[in-house]
């Protein structure tokens, strides 16, 4: 089950989890009554405040950069080796890229509205922007068409560019697709992108970013170079790839899910001075921060949120009992209410659960199937 969470109104919010039936299909809800005085609901794109003692922090270390042999127009700074190696063979004018597209591909294209774009198999493929727009919206559509990929190079160099909306039909951000939009400093990527390419947004100036639960992958070098304090990764990234954060000044990574493969390499910091020292905060119940921390020697602690939740995938009918893992703090109880109608609803607790030392527990209701349809909602006892 896959929760949307949203930044709502400052009244008291309450958590609520729908499962129709016995068909043991859940639906994900948010609901707010101001007569509920139950949990603020904040989104995940706020801070969290960590628990436990202060980490660890990696030794100060002074590096060298070594600027890439490239006679590109931009100033001279340090790359990762995967990114170097893009700039020395695959950067090119967006031009020649469009001509090579043309000649090689054999792929229609067209430019409609500053953009400029390919057409394969019905989808819609961005390859360049010609406008001067400070804050964009990329279209989901173009010629009726579904946009489902930004390009290679299609962005690059768009320093105009101070914010970016990257809309649900995108399933892919190409190769260095917003390389060095340097007044870029607002992304937004809706929950339909799965990859997000190497290099694809080094060198921009954002500070902050949450990567949707929809992407499993998080290619090299991604946001090499940007100014990054804080970063939220989705609970679908499977993957981080070499270089992803360096010469980032992160503090805090914070991990809605399981810990993904990464080396040691992501958070580097090569540049002249100390090193940048970032912790990994991540939910209780989620799996693999032992080996992360050993893969990557970034030290990693639990990040307690202010409001119970249920852990994304964990929902569903196990024994003809429809459950779900609830994460939030270590030995807190949390009450589990349910109602039958969400128009005129009264809640009746039916649980109250204990959350582990690892700061979760499971709750099954053998009751669900009685019900024509039934709704839970979480509370702290």
């Amino acid at each position: 089950m896959n929760l949307t969470y949203f930044t709502l109104p400052s009244f008291r919010k309450e958590q609520v989890v729908t499962t129709e039936g016995n068909d043991s299909t859940e639906i994900a809800e948010v609901k707010g009554h101001e007569d509920q005085p139950l949990v603020n609901f904040v989104s995940f794109c706020e801070n969290p405040s960590p628990v436990g003692p202060a980490l660890p922090r990696r030794p100060n270390k002074a590096k060298t950069a070594t600027p890439p042999n490239s006679t590109l127009p931009s100033t001279p700074i340090s790359f990762s080796p995967l990114v170097e190696d893009a700039v020395h063979e695959n950067f090119c004018s967006k031009s020649l890229f469009l001509a090579g597209a043309l000649l090689f591909f054999g792929l229609a294209t067209s430019v409609q509205a500053q953009f400029t774009y390919t057409i394969n198999n019905g989808t819609i493929t961005i390859t360049g922007y010609t406008g001067t727009n400070s804050v964009l919206t990329i279209p989901s559509t173009i010629d009726d068409l579904p946009v489902t990929d930004i390009g290679t190079n299609a962005f690059a160099y768009c320093h105009n560019l101070t914010s970016v909306t990257i809309p649900e039909s995108v399933t892919s951000i190409g190769y260095i697709a917003f390389y060095q939009c340097v007044g870029l400093t607002n992304i937004t990527i809706d929950n339909g992108v799965t990859s997000i390419g190497a290099g694809a947004f080094a060198q921009c100036s954002v500070t902050n970013v949450t990567i949707p639960n929809s992407v499993t992958s998080i290619g090299g070098g991604a946001f090499e170079q940007c100014p990054l304090t804080n970063v939220t990764i989705g609970d679908g990234v499977t993957s981080i790839g070499p270089y992803a954060f360096n010469n980032c000044p992160l503090s805090a990574a914070y991990f809605l899910g399981n810990a993904p493969h990464a080396d040691s390499s992501v958070f580097v910091w090569i540049l002249d001075g100390p090193e940048e020292a970032v912790s990994a905060y991540y939910l209780p119940g989620t799996t693999g921060w032992a080996e992360f921390t050993t893969n990557t020697g970034v030290p990693t602690a639990l990040w307690t949120l202010p409001y119970p939740l249920l852990l994304n995938g964990s929902s569903g009918v196990q024994a003809n009992q429809f459950g779900f893992t609830i994460s939030w703090a270590t030995n807190v109880p949390v009450v589990v209410e349910a109602s039958t109608d969400l128009s005129n609803p009264v809640w009746t607790p039916i649980a109250t659960n204990v959350l582990n030392t690892n700061g979760t527990s499971l709750f099954s209701d053998p009751n669900w199937a009685i019900y024509p349809a039934r709704f839970y909602r979480l509370r702290p006892q």
